[in-house]
């Protein structure tokens, strides 16, 4: 039998096995007419999301035109990534009126002309609501894209000035992600600080002395900072809004801390920690004993329990723990040897169960084995949560004003 033969719901099951440039191809090899090219078209009318590469259309530019033309409707969520001008331009023929999120990564080596491409992108794509931008634009037309909500511009090398006082001024972001040069540092966070509805703030370099002024912004509930080892920069802000902390995540820093650091974070409920090897039990021990209210502790290759007396002993100093996760945790021979009477007399004395997430561990038979109480639930399940680059905190706050 032909395959064009085939009913309408074959041959669209037929074209769902075949990947996007087969199915370019595909379409470029039948009539206008054809069914098998109303199939391919009719599966990318209902396209949600897609990532665009610059080989994909080289030399086919009445590909990416055919293309553009069927999706531009019912895309929501598109990656371009270092197409080069001839085919950015051709979004320049379109409008995208239900494109919500994009990820644009600029082609460096083209000379686009006075932000041409941004340009672009204020057009074609007038309901944007997220975008994250890589590359050398300076960004003076962003402010145009009034219904943005969510800016990751922490990649974009060559930004003016003129760029963050008019996003700041016109836009009324939730979420930023940026970086600045030390010498515009000022003029960066005078510029952020009238953003009176941001919640999450995410930023690569800060001095102390612009910590007063971002903690003041009403909203804030999450704050990314890479420290470089700068201690007091965390110190500052445990300072002004420790009480305000309810989460911390750390990547292979939180031993660049005594624990008197945090003594001001008395309502702390999440902790995290993430590729550490530098932070020993001890150490850690006397970090949570800072925070009384503690209800998970999420630990990723981070190998900071010798044995499980160690773990059992942490369970033991927070009485509100409901989660401690190990996550990419391997468990060994030697930590399963342990008091296990002690385990007992900890959770005996738990107002309510605890749920350990072992993750990775390459031990789930021991753990059911050996870790039994009633109040007491295991869980193999993957760990979700923020993945902080190296070096970094993130802290999550009560903010001033709900």
């Amino acid at each position: 039998m032909s395959i064009v033969r085939l009913n309408d719901d074959c041959l669209l099951k037929i074209i769902e096995y075949l990947d996007f440039d087969e199915q370019l191809d595909l379409c470029e090899a039948t009539e206008d007419t054809s069914r098998l090219r109303l199939a391919v078209v009719y599966t990318w009318q209902r396209m949600f999301q897609k990532c665009l590469y610059r080989d994909t259309f080289e030399g086919r530019l009445l590909a990416l035109d055919g293309f553009l033309e069927c999706m531009k409707g019912t895309m929501k969520h598109l990656t371009i990534t270092y197409l080069p001008e001839d085919q950015m331009e051709r979004f320049s023929r379109h409008v995208f009126p239900n494109m919500r999120v994009l990820d644009y990564m600029a082609d460096e080596t083209d000379d686009w002309l006075d932000d041409s491409d941004i340009k672009i992108l204020v057009h074609s794509f007038p309901q944007l609501e997220s975008l994250k931008l890589t590359g050398m634009c300076k960004g003076n037309d962003l402010y145009k894209m009034q219904h943005i909500r969510h800016l990751d511009i922490a990649q974009c090398w060559n930004l003016s000035l003129e760029c963050i006082l008019k996003v700041c001024a016109h836009l009324r972001l939730r979420v930023l992600c940026v970086q600045w040069r030390r010498s515009e540092e000022k003029v960066y966070v005078d510029a952020i600080s009238k953003l009176k509805e941001l919640e999450e703030l995410e930023v690569e370099v800060i001095q102390s002395e612009s910590i007063p002024q971002l903690m003041r912004l009403p909203k804030l509930r999450k704050l990314r900072v890479i420290t470089n080892h700068e201690c007091e920069l965390v110190g500052d802000i445990v300072q002004l809004r420790g009480s305000d902390i309810i989460s911390a995540s750390f990547n292979d820093s939180i031993w660049l801390w005594t624990a008197r650091t945090w003594t001001p974070c008395c309502n702390l409920r999440k902790l995290t920690i993430i590729d550490d090897e530098g932070c020993r039990r001890p150490k850690l021990r006397k970090i949570i004993q800072c925070f009384p209210l503690l209800e998970q502790v999420h630990l990723v290759n981070s190998p900071i329990f010798g044995t499980a007396d160690e773990l059992w002993d942490l369970v033991s100093i927070c009485p509100h723990l409901t989660r401690l996760t190990m996550s990419q945790y391997t468990l060994n021979n030697c930590f399963f040897k342990f008091d296990a009477a002690r385990m007992v007399a900890v959770l005996d004395k738990r107002k309510q169960p605890l749920v350990l997430q072992c993750f990775e561990s390459s031990a789930e038979d021991l753990v059911l084995q050996l870790f039994k109480h009633p109040k007491l639930k295991i869980s193999f399940e993957a760990l979700e949560y923020s993945p902080v680059p190296s070096e970094a905190i993130e802290f999550e706050f009560q903010p001033l004003e709900a």
